[in-house]
């Protein structure tokens, strides 16, 4: 790179820091111009070293500048850092939840249901006499199955309450006609016992 050559860093492409270099490339020519004046005698360095004191005191104020604007990049980057490590809890959380709910939907699928404990009629008698539900899944089958089931319970339980009720119902008739014979059995046996005089009356004759 020769000395009049621009300063230039590709590593540096950040808006605020590239008119540093431009006024540093300003300064350093300014120098170069009042070096060669001194060295070969010449005395017309006033105007560069204007320029070199008006290019440092740029640099100054672009330095505070960068140094707020590092300061306060550094402050919006440890909130962001903070709201990176909250959102990655929370993911944690939510593969933990997730996990969770995984073991227990597992669970609940091969947890012993009731319905498997029910002792139902089997499934090719049931289909013969409901044949609409041969196309029904396996889960929407058995839960025909079941509303079959309770039906029919229903069904049974009423008919077991009236034959309960008409054998309560024949009990209690039955209660009634005993305590009647037993009343005329006492009268049929006071009758005899009275007749017992007017018996030994006729035996005489």
């Amino acid at each position: 790179m020769s000395c009049t050559s621009p300063v230039t860093d590709p590593e540096i492409t950040h808006p605020i820091l590239l008119p540093c270099l431009e006024i540093a490339d300003v300064a350093r020519r300014s120098t170069q111009i009042i070096m060669t004046d001194k060295v070969t005698g010449q005395k017309h360095y006033t105007a560069p070293i204007r320029h070199l004191l008006s290019a440092l005191n740029e640099l100054r104020r672009r330095d505070r500048e960068t140094f707020r604007f590092l300061k306060d990049t550094k402050g919006e980057v440890e909130q962001e850092k903070i709201a990176v490590d909250r959102q990655s809890l929370s993911l944690q959380n939510l593969y933990y939840e997730q996990g969770y709910l995984k073991g227990e939907i597992k669970n609940c699928c091969e947890f012993p249901s009731i319905y498997t404990c029910i002792p139902l009629i089997p499934e090719e008698e049931y289909l013969i006499s409901h044949p609409q539900d041969c196309e029904l899944s396996p889960h929407q089958l058995m839960i025909s199955r079941l509303n079959h089931e309770i039906s029919e319970r229903e069904r049974l339980d009423k008919h077991r309450k009236e034959l309960a009720q008409k054998r309560a119902s024949l009990i209690q008739e039955n209660k009634q006609r005993k305590e009647e014979l037993e009343r005329l059995d006492k009268q049929l046996q006071a009758f005899i016992e009275s007749a017992g005089p007017i018996e030994k009356v006729f035996e005489k004759y």
